[in-house]
């Protein structure tokens, strides 16, 4: 009853849309329905007492014309409210690219500070004089700390572009294996740092795959790095199987991890979101969203299973 009344408060609905009621459509609409009833019974009554048909034809054709030019009140008023939300809208997306183009400069000096920052750590960390001082241990957390940042950049980067539909997908014929090793390659300082034992399961033969190299490895990067980090803390173990099923190529990354609670499966690829658990306080919710939209991107699907004591995600791309 309260949305029937809702909307039949026309006032009401022409404040929303920001407009006066002589130019809100609702309004307008609404008062040419009364004229037109009006009209009705104006001509019925005059038929009535006043057989003269020039007197009939002049009343219906002076009201046609009335009608006419509601009409057209009514389409001007529907112009000027469409113009009004265009503009809004181009508003909204200038606010929108200005954003994107403050952070794509914001990340992109991160980045190159982070970077300096980088090579500068790997030369204290290689110092003699250094290590004697009993200062490589510090060095080392200032290097991972600073990987870190590193890589926070390139998902802020990621989503910005993803979100923004500006993500420049360059798909071409690929080798899987070498992809998967050159992100293994990225990732092999915290397998050793955690003394994860890597399983690959690669069989000889398999086809090219069609996907963008860059982010094919930025992909399956996200996946060792969340298998690491979510594997059994005591002996950790991770296992990497590729198969070919019919057109397409499935990388599974599966751990030994205590898994995902039921209630959190359904969240697991959305934005931003963490797990409840006792290690929320790591990472953005950004990498799982991320593998899951570049796989999307590059014509690919991803999902995942959890029990416990395993969690398995698997990447399926389309072969060459």
């Amino acid at each position: 009853m309260k949305k029937l009344l809702a909307n039949l408060n026309v006032i009401q609905q022409c404040r929303e849309l920001n407009v006066s009621p002589l130019s809100c459509p609702r309004f307008l609409f609404v008062l040419m329905g009364i004229v037109i009833i009006v009209s009705i019974l104006a001509t019925y009554f005059v038929g009535q007492y006043y057989v003269s048909p020039d007197m009939v034809i002049a009343l219906v054709s002076g009201l046609t014309i009335a009608l006419l030019i509601f009409m057209h009140v009514i389409v001007q008023a529907f112009e000027q409210v469409v113009l009004a939300r265009r503009q809004e809208l181009a508003h909204a997306k200038e606010v929108l690219l200005l954003r994107d183009r403050f952070v794509y400069v914001a990340i992109h000096d991160l980045r190159s500070g982070g970077t300096a920052i980088k090579w500068g750590l790997k030369l204290l960390e290689g110092n003699e004089n250094t290590a004697a001082g009993g200062s490589s241990e510090i060095v080392k957390q200032m290097r991972r700390k600073n990987e870190n940042l590193l890589q926070l950049a390139r998902n802020i980067l990621l989503v910005t572009r993803i979100d923004g539909e500006t993500l420049p997908i360059n798909k071409e014929s690929i080798s899987i294996q070498k992809a998967l090793e050159e992100a293994l390659a990225e990732e092999k300082d915290l397998i050793a740092e955690r003394n994860v034992h890597v399983v690959v399961n690669l069989p000889n033969g398999l086809p090219m795959i069609i996907a963008d190299p860059v982010h094919t490895e930025e992909m399956l990067e996200i996946l060792i790095n969340n298998a690491v980090g979510h594997s059994d803390p005591v002996s950790p173990l991770v296992s990497l199987t590729v198969t070919e099923k019919g057109q397409e190529i499935l990388i599974a990354v599966e751990n030994n991890g205590p898994g995902i609670p039921p209630e959190n499966l359904e969240h697991v690829f959305e934005q931003y979101w963490r797990s409840a658990g006792p290690d929320r306080s790591e990472g953005t919710g950004l990498p799982l969203y991320i593998a899951h939209e570049l796989a999307r991107l590059m014509g690919g699907r991803i999902w995942f299973s959890s029990v416990l004591g395993s969690t398995n995600f698997t990447v399926a791309l389309p072969t060459a």
